[in-house]
């Protein structure tokens, strides 16, 4: 299992200030959980909005089953690969959720922040993200550096667990919930 931080690049658009009239917080737990949720990018470019193209998109009809199908079929290669990465860096993928094109990773702080070049003060994060060159080709965003350890709150857990186990007994074939804090 690799420790080290792997050759990254900046994360466009990711350049945060400290917020206003911010008081720091105090130093992380750099051994506390942390949940981040890796957003997936698109495989061609969005159309401009409001062009033909997006129009035309827009009016062609597709169901919830034929849009989960797509989008397993083009991302599924993506996040294998993502999930491959960061576990060979110790970093647990906790859901993976193709039609939404996302993937919720946690680990400790202190690897987080390492592995994407993160810095947390004032409860939010300040700088700018750095992604690994391994897996910078499929990741738009990365999100829920700003919420701390609240991703790991042991009473969310308990909610998710709760709603789990309640669906589950409606119907084996129900939807997971998902595990990533609300936004």
């Amino acid at each position: 299992m690799s420790r080290a931080r792997p050759q990254a690049i900046e994360l466009a658009g990711s350049a945060r200030g400290t917020p206003e009239r911010a008081a720091e917080a105090g130093e992380i737990d750099p051994d506390a959980p942390l949940a981040v949720t890796l957003y997936f990018r698109r495989r061609t470019p969005a159309p401009p909005p409001g062009s033909a193209e997006d129009l035309e998109r827009l009016m062609r009809p597709m169901t919830r089953h034929a849009l989960d199908r797509q989008r397993a079929r083009t991302h599924a290669r993506a996040a294998a690969r993502i999930a491959a990465f960061a576990r060979a860096h110790g970093i647990a993928v906790r859901d993976i959720d193709l039609t939404g094109r996302r993937m919720v990773l946690e680990a400790p702080a202190r690897l987080l922040m390492t592995m994407f070049g993160a810095t947390l003060t004032f409860r939010a994060r300040t700088g700018v993200l750095h992604i690994p060159r391994e897996i910078a080709p499929w990741t738009r965003a990365v999100v829920g550096f700003d919420h701390g350890t609240s991703a790991a709150t042991p009473l969310w857990a308990a909610l998710i667990a709760m709603a789990n186990a309640s669906a589950a007994r409606l119907s084996a074939s129900s939807p997971r919930i998902s595990t990533a804090p609300p936004r």
